[in-house]
């Protein structure tokens, strides 16, 4: 339980041992903190939780008052549940910007937002989420390391779901994310094309919750290298993970800067032209090249960087998803719609800094339909998509002709 829900419940319990009645003051947020030995925002966060529920009510410039008994509970429409799965850490960057577009959808929409964690130990153990055994929620939103199995428990559950994490899973799962793929080969093929060369991509796979991200960004960037490198350019790959920068910075001064260039995801990149000062007499020669989220906009100033034109946002990720789900709920769709972003980027060198255009088209892969099950229900994908064509079969298509063209050869 977050900690401000538990704050709420003492206040309420303090409520009720002091036998206040509706329009009586309470303690102020600071005297609330010092008797309950907890931080002030803390208390704040949870008085915020008993306006909205009506237990209490602010006045501005007078305090804080038990609210009138006619002012019942605020009753919304339905209430969604956001997991993270299997949490290793503090929350990244990226979750947390995810988390407060899924926030500021579902106020939108009058939707509820109940936040939880939901662990495989605990499934291995036999326990159920404290939402889901409450039946709390009519539908959740994951992100983190979500695996297969997490999606089979929802659907014995018969709880409705969609994905807004980064891991690749089966076409069988409605999903809202981004083709890591794509952005690695676009980013990788236009600094090939621009001369840039050796080209170097900073990923760590041993680092488990940038897995995924990376070994999709590793694909991208390998098949660029592949097409575009006419068999002079080789994988070259480094960390920069802040506490491997230094060793970083010394192999890539040691192979060369001049016309070189790093595809970075790590926030560590930042420390690297102050790592590469200590290694080289020409740090500049390389052009980093941050992917464009959000963090970027904030860390990075040097010349030797690329600007981004615009940045992939989470919010958006989160409010889209939202969107698609409480239209569903509330019946003004009758199907999901799996949605990839894909990214076409340009790289236009403009004295003293490059900037990178990037251009983010939101594409339907698959439509899944709600089927009812229980107290809840599970997605259905359909066979054929609106265009009366089934997508298994354009696979399967698309196969047979690398099939026959193989023989044709031959």
């Amino acid at each position: 339980m977050a900690r401000h829900h538990q704050v709420a419940a003492d206040i309420r319990r303090l409520i009720r041992a002091r036998k206040l009645r509706p329009g009586d003051p309470l303690p102020s947020e600071r005297e609330l903190a010092v008797a309950l030995r907890v931080a002030y925002s803390t208390v704040r966060l949870a008085n915020d939780e008993l306006c909205r529920d009506g237990i209490i009510h602010r006045a501005h410039g007078r305090g804080t008052f038990l609210a009138p008994r006619q002012r019942a509970p605020r009753r919304l429409r339905h209430r969604l549940g956001l997991f993270y799965v299997d949490p290793r850490n503090s929350a990244t960057a990226y979750s947390q910007r995810l988390t407060s577009g899924i926030q500021r959808a579902a106020n939108l929409a009058g939707f509820e937002l109940l936040i939880g964690e939901f662990s495989s130990t605990d499934l291995v153990q036999g326990r159920t989420p404290e939402m889901l055994r409450r039946r709390s929620v009519d539908a959740v939103l994951l992100d983190g390391a979500i695996r297969e199995h997490h999606l089979r428990f929802l659907e014995d559950q018969g709880v409705l779901y969609v994905v807004t994490g980064t891991c690749p899973l089966p076409l069988d799962v409605p999903q809202f994310r981004l083709d890591g793929e794509r952005l690695g080969f676009e980013i990788t093929r236009e600094l090939l094309k621009n001369g840039r060369s050796p080209v170097w991509l900073d990923v760590d796979l041993s680092r488990t919750e940038r897995y995924h991200m990376g070994l999709e960004l590793f694909r991208g960037y390998s098949s660029a290298i592949q097409r575009y490198g006419d068999g002079r350019h080789a994988l070259h790959l480094c960390s920069l993970h802040a506490d491997q920068i230094a060793g970083a910075a010394a192999r890539l001064a040691q192979v060369g800067l001049k016309n070189a260039a790093i595809i970075s995801q790590d926030w560590g990149a930042t420390l690297l032209p102050a790592a590469l000062e200590l290694k080289s007499s020409t740090p500049r020669d390389l052009l980093i090249v941050p992917l464009p989220t959000a963090f970027t906009r904030q860390e990075f100033v040097e010349a030797n960087a690329v600007q981004w034109s615009q940045f992939l946002e989470a919010e958006e990720i989160g409010r889209r998803a939202v969107c698609a789900l409480v239209d569903v709920l509330e019946g003004r769709s009758p199907s999901l719609r799996t949605v990839s972003i894909e990214t076409r980027c340009a790289l236009v060198p403009i004295p003293p800094t490059a900037r990178m255009e990037l251009k983010c088209e939101w594409k339907p892969v698959d439509a899944f339909a709600m089927e009812r099950h229980g107290h809840g229900g599970y997605w259905r994908r359909l066979e054929k998509e609106e265009g009366g064509r089934d997508a298994l079969s354009e696979v399967k298509d698309r196969r047979n002709e690398k099939v026959l063209a193989t023989r044709a050869d031959s």
